[in-house]
């Protein structure tokens, strides 16, 4: 059965060529989802936040506990909760937290997420918070999706990591190693690869590298997963890239985009040719 309902009267007009979308970005949409302006062209898409659940829970079997950065509306949050004991999302925007907690519960795994709101630029600045934070939490794995300013950046050619929000990258990277050495980034699909291969080289050293995935939804390139982490150097990875992609069963989508495809590749500090 196709949804063809129509598009709120009260949904802010830049934001409406997102609604067929509703149902890639949560399949249970329909049971009380909420959603805020920003939150609608910011969300992981279901299938991809699933896949990368699935993907990290290979790669680290043993890992207990997640920390989401920048959650948002919680697409990620909810599925690190479905596998992982445990799940940290750090927003901070309240109303961003609010409807992810409340999301939480339609995916009944609010028990096993805490939301936390605060700014991660100031709070990353506190050398004793951050070593508390750490202590209490025992992360075992950091996912950050950082604010890429609004869909503007797909015009770019090519996208200056440094102007990552609220930090740029080196900052950014530098901060949730405090937390984990198993760090994973979402990007967009444009950023620039050499940068990201310099950044890597001065944090971790010359013989470090980065591995990074570029996801499709519907054969559409959707962004970058960046992976710091011995556990992800695997050679065994390309076949953990296959890993089934299932979802909470949902509405049939007006616009049906469901399976995300995936290339495996490295960045070495030469530059790796793309």
């Amino acid at each position: 059965m196709r949804y063809k309902r129509a598009v709120p009267a009260d949904m802010d007009a830049r934001v409406h060529k997102y609604w067929p979308q509703r149902y890639d970005l949560f399949s249970r949409f329909d049971e009380g989802v909420w959603m805020n302006t920003e939150l609608w062209f910011s969300v992981t898409p279901e299938s991809m936040a699933i896949f990368l659940s699935k993907f990290i829970k290979c790669c680290l079997p043993d890992a207990k506990n997640a920390l989401d950065l920048f959650s948002g509306g919680g697409g990620n949050t909810i599925q690190f909760a479905k596998l992982f004991d445990k799940c940290v999302g750090i927003d901070i925007n309240e109303e961003n937290i609010e409807c992810a907690a409340h999301n939480a519960e339609v995916y009944d795994v609010a028990n096993k997420c805490e939301f936390i709101n605060l700014d991660w630029k100031v709070f990353s600045k506190d050398k004793k918070a951050l070593q508390e934070f750490k202590e209490q939490h025992k992360i075992d794995f950091a996912f950050a999706s950082p604010p890429w300013g609004g869909p503007g950046y797909k015009n770019l050619e090519s996208f200056d990591l440094s102007q990552l929000q609220p930090l740029p990258l080196k900052k950014l990277l530098k901060s949730m190693f405090k937390i984990t050495e198993n760090v994973i980034l979402f990007l967009p699909r444009n950023s620039d690869l050499e940068q990201l291969s310099q950044v890597t080289k001065k944090l971790l050293g010359k013989q470090a590298m980065a591995r990074v995935i570029h996801l499709k939804l519907d054969g559409r390139p959707k962004g970058i997963c960046c992976f710091w982490g011995d556990a992800f150097m695997t050679d065994h990875m390309r076949d953990l890239a296959n890993v089934d992609l299932q979802s909470d069963a949902g509405p049939e989508q007006e616009d049906g985009n469901e399976d995300v495809d995936e290339e495996n590749k490295d960045i070495d500090y030469d530059g790796l040719d793309y």
